[in-house]
């Protein structure tokens, strides 16, 4: 009888020890990235350029672990759609057999990655009702498909009063020489209670700690504004 009330009662403590509400949810969002690094960063440089932030699109599920009131983790899986570029007049001289004439090209160069996330976050949360949260923590990302680049030309030629544009367009596709990315992620947002679980808005920075392309340093920084909705389960 010992024996059984022992094992009843080593039953009922490992219940109530792995017992937790599990906040589960999804979200969506959009996200404009700007890339660095010196690889990134030269021709901006050499050329004038300007460096510009692209929009792109995101949406994913998390799941948030709760260790006390105060913190929690959050593992999630995100699928991001990233683009980023630069842009910029670039001086020109052509000989039509007579005279060398100068002229304009406005360049525009823009690439586009598709990304498997997944996040490991630690969790800061404040408040009762409605809480306002701090998140960070490691993120692997998974390059999926090619990486694809795209270079525009508008030529503006001028002669005398007469004048043409020329437009030109070239669509590159690369394989990325490492499809398993490191990077980091940092946030902060609130969430709002409902009858069945709670509101999300968090707004995360994100970048990556290593490269794409073994011959290229560029680093891709990208900014998400997401909203969501969660539910607790109970496990």
């Amino acid at each position: 009888m010992k024996k059984i009330l022992f094992i009843i009662m080593c039953l009922l403590i490992t219940t109530s020890l792995f017992a937790m509400d599990i906040k589960t949810g999804g979200n969506i969002g959009l996200n404009g990235s700007a890339n660095t690094g010196s690889d990134w960063q030269k021709p901006i440089k050499d050329s004038g350029f300007s460096n510009e932030v692209k929009l792109g699109f995101e949406m994913g599920a998390f799941w948030e672990i709760p260790i006390n009131d105060l913190f929690s983790v959050q593992p999630e899986i995100n699928f991001l759609l990233v683009r980023a570029g630069y842009s910029g007049t670039d001086h020109r001289e052509g000989f039509d057999g007579y005279t060398y004439t100068p002229y304009t090209v406005d360049i525009k160069f823009s690439q586009t990655l598709k990304i498997l996330e997944i996040p490991v976050l630690a969790k800061l949360n404040f408040g009762t009702k409605t809480k306002f949260f701090l998140l960070a923590g490691p993120i692997v990302e998974i390059i999926l498909g090619d990486v694809t680049t795209n270079w525009e030309e508008n030529e503006n030629t001028y002669s005398g009063f007469f004048g043409y544009t020329a437009y030109d367009k070239h669509d590159y596709v690369s394989s990325p020489d490492n499809r398993f990315i490191l990077g980091g992620t940092v946030g902060l947002g609130f969430s709002i209670p409902t009858s069945e679980g709670r509101f999300i808005l968090d707004l995360r920075y994100r970048t990556t700690f290593t490269k794409i392309f073994n011959n290229d340093n560029t680093m891709v920084n990208t900014v998400g504004l997401r909203i969501g909705y969660g539910v607790d389960i109970e496990l």
